[in-house]
């Protein structure tokens, strides 16, 4: 007859400082180790019922809290190639100074809808692309060739009235 598996608190009270410091040790933060350490029991309960005593608690806790720290940093490093692309992108509010919003506006009639109101969410609103993206149901690729274009043509028109001054 197999023993009666932990409950849950019991765990947490006997477990939960060492899960804590197993997630800060990987994640480095206080304050992501305490999220971890409950979404950790968290798992711990849902799995409860398949522990099945063939290692110790501490241990098969351990794993869990192993294998979920892993996975956010992992996660931690996808998020951060996503960002390092963006910033490779092109970056249209880096390259067009306050000043030149106002011209900007007053370019913007001379484009199609589209490009008006993605300007305008992006640049004005300061949305960002995917933001745009969802704002007026296109995808962000659609968006950033978008925008893309207009910085191009704004800048040849801004550009072309600087030589005619």
């Amino acid at each position: 007859m197999a023993a009666n598996p932990p409950q849950l608190a019991e765990l947490y009270d006997r477990y939960g400082h060492l899960v804590f410091r197993r997630a800060v040790m990987f994640l480095g933060s206080e304050a992501e180790a305490e999220d971890a350490c409950q979404e950790v029991f968290i798992k711990a309960m849902r799995s409860l019922d398949g522990f099945r005593g063939e290692s110790a608690v501490s241990t098969w806790l351990y794993r869990i809290t192993t294998n979920h720290c892993l996975n956010l940093l992992r996660s931690r490093k996808r998020q951060k190639r996503c960002l390092e692309r963006e910033k490779q992108q092109v970056d249209f509010q880096a390259g067009l100074p306050q000043e030149q919003l106002e011209e900007i506006r007053q370019l913007l009639p001379s484009f199609d809808r589209r490009t008006q109101q993605a300007v305008w969410a992006y640049f004005v609103d300061e949305m960002k692309q995917s933001e745009v993206a969802e704002a007026l149901g296109i995808s962000v690729p659609t968006v950033r060739k978008v925008l893309e274009r207009f910085v191009r043509k704004a800048r040849r028109r801004l550009e072309g009235d600087a030589v005619h001054d």
